[in-house]
């Protein structure tokens, strides 16, 4: 059943996709002549067709409104809701692309804002500073961090404006690529092997064009009056379209796979685990309706509405659907009206202080009192060691050390004194991180205070070598807390 509802699911969606990019060409005369001519197809949808791709500018919005029963009190109807819209623009700025996201769930609302303004050479990210600055925090010592965040980090304003370089953001591709590269390694695959993968997947864009659809045998499709301006197409998918098109998705899923040489890859359709019941089950939904609604003489917009709850309460079979209510719109428009954020603090310097303390703090936890600890307890004697050497040593007695990956392993050393442990520590590319050595003593005077202020802050991250201090090392953590801090 899942698998049915996977696909049925998958092929609507596919065709909403499509009716997404239906915009361009020449408007018709009139609602009333596009009845009369209507050829019982969707070829009248043509003239939209191309617009969003060529203009400048464009909007879309969701709506989703769902009621199901509480799965812990069956006499209870919760509610969600979600509204979801995206605006893109072509400017002299850069390509400007805004998403607003509500999220409500009986009484509960969350909201989601991102905004991103992309030039030749830069992408420039809009950031809610108390979001951003709530979720660095979690990566910083909570006690040392009880003071006034804002006035630490010398924040003025609600909005924060970031600028990566892209060739920075290359370099962050090039540090998952590889990461990624060590993890697929176990299945004899590299990064080379997905990104072939996913472009072998363009087979599947059909699904996504209006041209499929039109061309089917068991297309169902009327227009219907609702207004002078508007009319209505009313696309029925029926059992036989729906098993028709889902033996197209097989097809060329069973191509995929042999054309990757997936173990075990089915020879035909009739192969696939629980095919005849998923065809059987097809044959029983529907027909669903989806409504697309446009102005023939205005080809600036459209909408499309449909009723997901008749789809999965029939999916649902014998199984009583919790489902009460799921309907969704969708609204797209050949227009944008995006204002960039003003004020703002310019996030880039606070970014670098952030990480510069993150660093002094890894340097002093992960390190320096992880290497005090194992002195302490007789793992290590007196003398130098390397990172590597470290690791070696606490594995032979079955202890933990975790090299963070910005540090040179065999680089990086640190010595064990009779009162002091200390440590040079270098990037992977064995530049100096600190100007000077570190003690373990320093450090935890420095970061275990009761409060930090800005003045402390800046004594912190002076030990810093400025000289070669790249943030590259930690754009991998870093770009995770921006894209979940848009405004």
């Amino acid at each position: 059943m899942k698998k049915t509802f996977g696909i049925v699911l998958f092929l609507l969606m596919a065709f909403a996709l499509s009716a997404c990019g239906i915009f361009g060409g020449e408007a018709e005369d009139s609602v009333d002549d596009l009845i009369e001519t209507h050829d019982g197809g969707l070829k009248h949808l043509q003239p939209l067709s191309d617009s969003v791709e060529g203009s400048d500018d464009y909007s879309t919005s969701l709506s989703l409104n769902l009621s199901f029963e509480d799965p812990m009190d069956p006499n209870n109807t919760q509610t969600l809701y979600l509204s979801y819209a995206e605006s893109f623009s072509r400017s002299e700025a850069g390509i400007v692309t805004e998403t607003k996201t509500i999220l409500e769930i009986d009484d509960e609302t969350f909201e989601l804002h991102y905004l991103t303004v992309e030039d030749e050479d830069t992408i420039t990210y809009y950031i809610l500073a108390d979001r951003l600055l709530d979720e660095l925090q979690q990566d910083l010592d909570e006690e040392a961090m009880s003071g006034d965040i804002r006035e630490i980090f010398a924040i003025d304003h609600d909005m924060m404006k970031l600028v990566i370089d892209k060739e920075m953001l290359d370099e962050y591709d090039d540090l998952v690529k590889s990461d990624m590269d060590d993890s697929l390694a176990p299945y004899g695959l590299d990064i080379e092997d997905i990104e072939a993968m996913l472009e072998s997947m363009e087979r599947f864009s059909k699904y996504a064009s209006v041209g499929y659809y039109d061309d089917h045998e068991h297309l169902e499709a009327d227009v219907e009056k609702i207004d002078e301006t508007t009319v209505a197409t009313i696309v029925t998918f029926t059992p036989e379209m729906l098993q028709a098109m889902a033996n197209d998705l097989l097809e060329d899923l069973i191509d995929f796979m042999h054309e990757h040489e997936v173990e075990g890859a089915p020879q035909s359709k009739e192969d696939f685990e629980g095919y005849d019941e998923m065809m059987a089950n097809i044959a029983e939904a529907g027909p669903y309706e989806l409504r697309i609604h446009h102005a023939p003489s205005d080809l600036t917009w459209m909408s499309f509405e449909f009723d997901v709850a008749s789809l999965l309460h029939d999916l649902a079979g014998d199984e009583a659907s919790p489902i009460q209510a799921f309907d969704l719109s969708v609204f797209v428009s050949i227009t944008s009206d995006i204002e960039l954020p003003t004020p703002y603090t310019d996030a880039n310097d606070i970014l670098d202080e952030f990480i510069k303390l993150l660093m002094v703090q890894i340097a002093f936890d992960d390190i320096l009192e992880q290497v005090n600890k194992l002195a302490n307890e007789g793992v290590l004697d007196e003398g130098a060691y390397t990172l590597s050497q470290v690791k070696s040593e606490a594995e032979n007695r079955f202890r933990h050390f975790f090299i963070p990956p910005i540090f040179a392993k065999n680089t990086s050393s640190v010595t064990v004194g009779t009162d002091a442990v200390s440590a040079d520590l270098y990037y992977i590319d064995d530049t100096p991180v600190f100007n000077d050595t570190l003690t373990h003593a320093e450090l935890d005077a420095l970061l275990n205070t009761e409060s930090i202020d800005r003045t402390l802050l800046l004594d912190i991250i002076s030990l810093i070598d400025e000289d070669s201090y790249d943030y590259k090392y930690f754009l991998i953590v870093f770009m995770e807390e921006i894209e979940t801090s848009m405004p």
